[in-house]
């Protein structure tokens, strides 16, 4: 297998039980944007897209992404993701997983 580099780097969290706890499901997301940006940093990379990924309790997945400025900063990456998470979750269903990648 030729070696090639890693494109993205991301997490994701499904949850024990299904939820629509709105606070705890944005602090769990600004808490992978700071594990992924960390990670970022740490392997000297920068980022021109985020991308953020629910999964309803019914299992409809829904995922977004949106192109920016070459970035590591958690400031800029946090305010994208909860931007992608707040255009996306409108349903006011339950949802069982919120995933994040850059």
């Amino acid at each position: 297998i030729p070696y090639s580099e890693q494109k993205s780097i991301g997490t994701q969290s499904t949850f024990h039980a299904d939820s629509i706890d709105i606070e705890m499901i944005n602090n769990l997301l600004i808490a992978q944007v700071m594990d992924v940006a960390f990670q970022l940093r740490e392997k000297k990379k920068l980022c021109a897209c985020v991308t953020v990924t629910i999964r309803y309790a019914n299992f409809e997945t829904e995922t977004k992404q949106m192109a920016i400025g070459y970035t590591s900063l958690d400031t800029v990456l946090i305010a994208t993701a909860k931007e992608l998470f707040k255009k996306m979750y409108n349903r006011r269903m339950l949802l069982r997983l919120v995933a994040h990648s850059k």
